[in-house]
């Protein structure tokens, strides 16, 4: 049933991200398993292969039990529900507003570290994905964009009205400043975009899939999260 749902999302732009409890004797070896421990971590193993094809980004994580739903870091279920097993028994999950307790979450339980998004922030995104000085990931983005159009460094400098030992070092994280930052970024065919955080991933993403051979992007609309009736626990 949720697959369904899944597929639905993913196709309007929406990324999922789950976090699933890792199982025991998962790293171990097949064959010195028993029979039927081996079979079910290979159930398992499907399910979440399914979940991969689907588009959603699985994060096998060890001691985590917590049942939790974050929307685009602005709503946030919380109780009792498996949300992916649950079966006719009797839960509750309370839904939160408060930015506060939602950002504490998060931090808490370390939903903002997923695989997939990681690797998507390190290939196209300003943060600190990369381990690098800001200046060092924006000038190394640049060179991407270059290589990517195949642009020389020669033709590009010479599109932005630059020297091409300027061009260099801005590629190299030295010198940038605003205007010559801009200056580049028009001569790629790029614009900069300032994205609020909790849309980040789909922004990522969107790349991650869209990029073809020559650069340029499809422009689906992201969806955003609608609101419902039900009424919010607060922060008090």
């Amino acid at each position: 049933m949720l697959s369904k749902h899944f597929r639905a999302l993913i196709s309007k732009g929406v990324v999922i991200c789950l976090f699933v409890q890792e199982p025991r004797n998962w790293t171990d070896k097949r064959d010195t398993l028993d029979p039927e421990t081996a079979r079910s971590l290979d159930q398992w193993k499907s399910v979440i292969e399914m979940l991969e094809k689907l588009g959603t980004h699985v994060n096998v994580r060890k001691k985590i039990h917590a049942k939790l739903a974050v929307i685009d870091a602005r709503f946030l279920w919380e109780g009792s529900l498996n949300i992916l097993s649950h079966a006719n028994t009797t839960e509750h999950m309370r839904r939160w507003e408060c930015e506060t307790e939602i950002r504490t979450v998060l931090k808490k339980n370390a939903l903002t570290s997923c695989d997939q998004c990681t690797a998507n922030h390190a290939k196209y995104g300003m943060g600190t994905a990369k381990g690098l000085p800001p200046l060092k990931v924006m000038g190394g983005l640049l060179k991407a964009s270059r290589a990517h159009l195949t642009l020389s460094q020669e033709s590009l400098a010479k599109q932005c009205g630059l020297r091409q030992a300027k061009l260099s070092q801005i590629e190299g994280g030295k010198n940038i400043t605003l205007k010559t930052f801009l200056d580049v970024t028009a001569g790629l065919r790029v614009e900069p975009i300032l994205s609020p955080d909790w849309l980040v991933p789909s922004v990522m993403q969107l790349l991650n899939n869209a990029m073809n051979d020559d650069g340029h992007t499809s422009e689906p609309a992201i969806p955003r999260s609608r609101d419902n009736d039900k009424r919010p626990a607060s922060c008090d």
